[in-house]
């Protein structure tokens, strides 16, 4: 779990074992990994500190002969005195085996338990009454110093994950980081943030279900993405081969946002852009942009506007505009009326030149007769 932005995330194999490239992989992602004593020492009876170091990476480990207390714990009052007078009494052995000297013991649920609120507000009740031992967050347990290291006895089981699953997380993750750089919310991007790694806990029972995990999130993400759009004209014609076209912002979410355009074109010879640089858009509004462009030639330029995350990633859905300018439609007129002009002038000139020739031949043949 993670309560809150830049809180490490807690996590526990089913088995309590895990190896040490798989203790660092997740140490990069901010992860802190909760193994069992056992798989340290090959002992459930062996008490080692709550807070350990492997490999240079903070591991918590939890007293697996404590934890198993809690497995038949019921609803009943016969089970419910069953496991704490149990679990008092591993507590109880491991303070006595050092009573001058305070040690921290985390004692970790089982994967199924289900115990009621009212159960679980009597069992608190039950183990801070009293004077040798108070319970603290594990907040507050993974701030501690580790006071030993140690190297993993057993190896991590490799897991097949199935393509689906893995492309559905590459997915999350960059959604999750246009979403956090988009919305500047760190607990919104925690949250998706955590729930990626969730997708591969080894509580799944199959590939599957953990798929089906990652498509709602990944659906919640959209919808965040979603909620900023674009709308510009279908066609736009220009009075100038460089010009300013207007592109709307419209963001329908509860949030402000930062975020900027781009425009492209396959006919990079004829078209550019300038870019937009951020836009802010606060919650619930609107605003146009201009944008600068370059074109090239007549005829039109077929332009997809995008939509481009702080992070540099694109999303949402583009817009396709088919752009003009009117500045080569007026040299093409210019063109023709000159070109008609001169074609004209010609044939006036031409005809000039035969009513001449007419004239001196008709004159020759009178001055003859």
């Amino acid at each position: 779990s993670q309560s809150s932005a830049g809180n490490p995330i807690f996590y526990t194999p089913a088995s309590g074992e895990s190896d040490r490239t798989t203790i660092s992989l997740l140490n990069t992602q901010n992860v802190r990994s909760i193994i069992s004593n056992k798989s340290i020492h090959d002992n459930e009876r062996v008490t080692t500190p709550a807070s350990v170091t492997s490999s240079s990476n903070i591991v918590l480990v939890f007293d697996v002969a404590s934890s198993n207390c809690l497995k038949d714990m019921e609803s009943n009052e016969d089970s419910f005195f069953r496991a704490t007078s149990c679990l008092k009494a591993e507590i109880g052995m491991i303070t006595a085996e050092s009573p001058q000297i305070s040690r921290s013991i985390i004692v970790l649920a089982p994967t199924d338990w289900k115990i009621s609120s009212q159960g679980l507000t009597d069992l608190l009740l039950q183990l801070s009454n009293h004077n040798w031992m108070q319970l603290a967050p594990l907040q507050e347990i993974a701030g501690q110093e580790a006071t030993q290291s140690f190297i993993a006895l057993n190896s991590g089981k490799d897991r097949d994950f199935s393509r689906g699953l893995l492309r559905l997380s590459d997915e999350i993750k960059v959604n999750t980081e246009s979403v956090s750089a988009l919305y500047v919310d760190p607990e919104l991007a925690a949250s998706f943030t955590a729930a990626r790694l969730l997708g591969y806990s080894d509580l799944w029972s199959s590939n599957t279900q953990a798929v089906k995990y990652f498509e709602q999130n990944s659906k919640l993400l959209n919808e965040y993405l979603d909620a900023i759009q674009l709308e510009a004209s279908a066609q736009i014609t220009t009075p100038q081969a460089s010009s300013q076209i207007p592109i709307t912002i419209v963001n329908t979410s509860d949030r402000d946002v930062s975020v900027s355009l781009s425009l492209t074109s396959a006919s990079t010879s004829r078209f550019s852009a300038q870019p937009s640089g951020l836009i802010q858009v606060a919650q619930g509004q609107r605003v146009t942009v201009p944008v600068s462009i370059s074109l090239i030639g007549a005829g039109i330029v077929t332009v997809q506007a995008q939509l481009i995350a702080p992070n540099g990633e694109r999303f949402g859905v583009g817009k396709e505009i088919q752009i003009s300018s009117a500045a080569y439609s007026q040299f093409a007129r210019t063109l023709v009326l000159g070109a008609f002009g001169l074609l004209l002038a010609l044939a006036l000139s031409n005809f000039i030149k035969r009513l001449r020739v007419g004239r001196r031949v008709k004159s020759n043949q009178v001055s003859t007769e």
